[in-house]
């Protein structure tokens, strides 16, 4: 069982790997960084797809998700404190944990380094990219938001090898978004009607579904803006939307669905990151991204997808007006729409979804 040591005190974060690219010396490292309730698993259709793009993938399961260490009950303590210090402190550390893992896999793998500045147009491969998917968007931005606190030599190293971060179908809270953004819109895990043993379950269900947006193929952000968008999108799931192949594949999540998912954790722990102040998100992003003076080769793409639910729509779209008032020295986003894609593609379509990503990371 792959495991990596990301403290002194025997913490450590469980992962899968595919391996290196088969006659591909120089490849690029894809680090995934899961959502709520599905695990790192979610991502393993990738991989038959990854090697054709020279992408290594590392999958990787966050604290308290199946074979990473549990939070102790000091850290859950914290994890449901109201304090804003202690919220920040809590996603501090989130944010060195996946540090420490970027630093342990790159010495103990010793993949191939980023092209430097002379050689981007030339070389291609190397070095790694960070993927997060929904709500593991977060925990991105924690690391990002770090990258001024860490040791000389460890902001160097991990400079030498980080080239792009892809924000994946981003959750609200993730990005700082306020509740009235998305408010008139259902989410399950914020619905006190369920049960919290039910609560994963209702989850899933909700956020697997495609949904028959309206949103004109000229539409794209930031050019449009919250209001626009929101008359234009659909409360409910339509099984018309839903694409042969990612019908196919969404029968067999739920078949799948104790090998991709983790629905203990949602009462255990996941539930109480949603009650962190959407102030301290807002502060971490703002950390990760007004300053690009550290790793200023860091690209980073947010792509938005145009069947997901609501909620994430309209998160990208206030965050993409948001980033058009970012100060000066801020890092550039890209915006992507991945057009009749739902908050699921990695699984319903991982060959497209590849191929979309091999663009994003070279």
């Amino acid at each position: 069982m792959p495991l990596a040591p990301i403290d002194d005190k025997g913490t450590k974060l469980w992962y899968e790997d595919s391996g290196r690219p088969w006659a591909c010396p120089r490849y690029t490292t894809l680090v995934l960084i899961h959502g709520g309730v599905f695990y790192g698993a979610i991502f393993k259709p990738l991989t038959t797809y990854a090697w054709r793009h020279g992408i290594r993938l590392v999958m990787l399961n966050s604290r308290d998700y199946p074979g990473s260490t549990p939070y102790s009950w000091a850290e859950l303590t914290a994890l449901g404190s109201s304090n804003p210090e202690t919220q920040r402190s809590v996603m501090k550390q989130r944010g060195l944990e996946i540090a420490a893992f970027l630093r342990w896999y790159i010495r103990e793998e010793n993949i191939p380094r980023a092209p430097s500045p002379q050689e981007y147009h030339n070389a291609g491969g190397g070095g790694i990219s960070l993927l997060a998917w929904s709500w593991g968007t977060a925990l991105a931005m924690s690391f990002l938001a770090q990258a001024a606190t860490l040791p000389q030599p460890d902001r160097w190293r991990l400079g030498s090898y980080l080239r792009t971060m892809i924000l994946l179908d981003s959750s609200r809270h993730a990005l700082g978004v306020p509740e009235d953004v998305v408010a008139g819109f259902y989410h399950p895990l914020l619905d006190n009607r369920i049960a919290s043993k039910d609560k994963a379950r209702a989850f899933q269900r909700w956020v697997t579904s495609h949904y028959a947006h309206r949103i004109p193929d000229v539409m794209a952000f930031p050019s449009a803006t919250v209001n626009e968008v929101r008359s234009r999108l659909v409360h409910y799931p339509s099984t018309d939307a839903t694409p042969e192949n990612a019908s196919e594949a969404e029968n067999m999540l739920y078949q799948e669905h104790n090998e991709v998912t983790d629905t203990a954790v949602v009462e255990r722990s996941q539930l109480l990151y949603t009650s962190i102040d959407i102030k301290v998100f807002e502060e971490v992003m703002q950390a990760a991204m007004w300053d690009a003076s550290v790793w200023p080769r860091l690209r980073t793409k947010f792509v938005w997808c145009d069947r997901s639910v609501a909620e994430t729509v309209l998160a990208a779209c206030h965050f993409a007006q948001q980033v058009e008032e970012w100060p000066a020295g801020s890092r550039k986003v890209e915006f992507v729409r991945f057009r009749g894609a739902n908050h699921m593609p990695h699984w319903n379509e991982p060959e497209r979804t590849m191929e979309l990503l091999a663009k994003l990371v070279y």
